[in-house]
């Protein structure tokens, strides 16, 4: 079952080596999101304490391997991000050892370079965590610091705009991963009436948090989408802005499928007495589940370009127009040689 995300986000963060900005920050957006899901998922939805047999397709082998895929991930988009980088500021190649400095240069002088260590760095310190110590905090800070690494590095420069950006990816994360793991639970073959009835359970504890999280992330959305924008002309005449509209509508029909969930199949998952009628609900609500995912994934995607289009007002429309122009957090500092 796990088998896809053994293989796939390898595959997707190997070829993008020779990719573009764009399809790196999809990546990373994804990644980032399964990342923080999961691990609320397993950890405060399922619990530590649960039994194997209720906890089960989620083992902590399979756990440690996804978190191992993860730590891939970033490596890999991480030193993709600094070759395109130093690429575009030598015209050098991988012969060129002007290259191999201007990447040594940005690693230690830029916010782009040292979170591209950093991110790896923090995914390791969480693995050795969640192995060595059944103490939840050390890892939720490092998950906490992980996520305001993307808030470094994107549009939000301003403490409120850092904040509102962090805020909406982790609720993001933790709402797409509660939905992400009760899909892969319904591909355990083993459906026991316990486990329907745990499953049952942790989903309408999950409803309320999920209700929450969407309204931090509609919030937290609207903020940044004011500050972004600034007119309503420039959310109908920029790139950024029609991407904008985009997520919006999606984010819609995301809310009106959560609100089905909500209104239509959780009633009917509480009013059905006997297992099989359970189970057959539970089937059709995991359904539901699984379009808004794909629904979430294209949102997911949207967000990805979006951290790679200048706002409205900004010199350039695109990072791989003209990446240092695209945000100062990726600029060398002013006292650092670029000889």
């Amino acid at each position: 079952m796990y088998r896809w995300l053994l293989f796939f986000i390898p595959f997707l963060s190997l070829a993008i080596t020779f990719g573009s900005h764009s399809v790196i920050q999809i990546i990373e957006s994804i990644t980032m999101i399964c990342f923080i899901g999961l691990y609320f998922f397993i950890h405060w939805v399922i619990g530590e304490r649960t039994s194997s047999l209720l906890r089960h397709p989620f083992s902590k082998k399979k756990e440690m391997r996804v978190y191992l895929v993860i730590l891939f991930t970033f490596l890999v988009t991480g030193f993709s991000q600094l070759v395109i980088w130093a690429e575009f500021l030598t015209n050098g190649d991988f012969k060129d050892s002007a290259l191999w400095k201007m990447i040594g240069l940005l690693s230690t002088t830029t916010m782009i370079g040292i979170i591209a260590w950093f991110r790896p760095l923090l995914i390791v310190l969480f693995i050795l965590c969640i192995k060595r110590t059944e103490k939840k905090w050390p890892a939720v800070v490092l998950l906490l610091l992980f996520t305001l690494t993307f808030s470094l590095s994107g549009h939000a420069v301003p403490f409120n705009m850092v904040f509102s950006h962090f805020l909406h990816i982790l609720a993001t994360g933790i709402w797409v991963g509660g939905l992400l793991g009760f899909v892969i639970y319904s591909f355990a073959l083993d459906q026991s009436s316990e486990k329907l009835k745990f499953i049952h359970q942790r989903l309408s504890w999950f409803s309320i948090v999920a209700f929450v999280l969407v309204v931090v992330i509609g919030f937290t959305g609207f903020i940044m989408s004011f500050a972004y924008i600034g007119t309503w002309e420039s959310l109908t005449t920029s790139q950024y802005g029609d991407l904008l509209i985009w997520k919006i509508i999606l984010f819609i029909v995301i809310l009106m499928i959560a609100a089905f969930h909500r209104l239509v199949w959780l009633p009917k998952l509480n009013k059905a007495e006997k297992s099989l009628d359970k189970q057959k609900t539970f089937n059709k609500l995991v359904w539901t589940i699984r379009i808004e995912l794909l629904v979430i994934t294209a949102a997911i995607i949207i967000a990805g370009l979006l951290s790679a289009t200048s706002p409205p007002g900004n010199p350039t429309d695109n990072i791989d127009q003209a990446p240092n122009q695209h945000n100062h957090s990726f600029i060398p500092s002013s006292d650092s040689s670029l000889s």
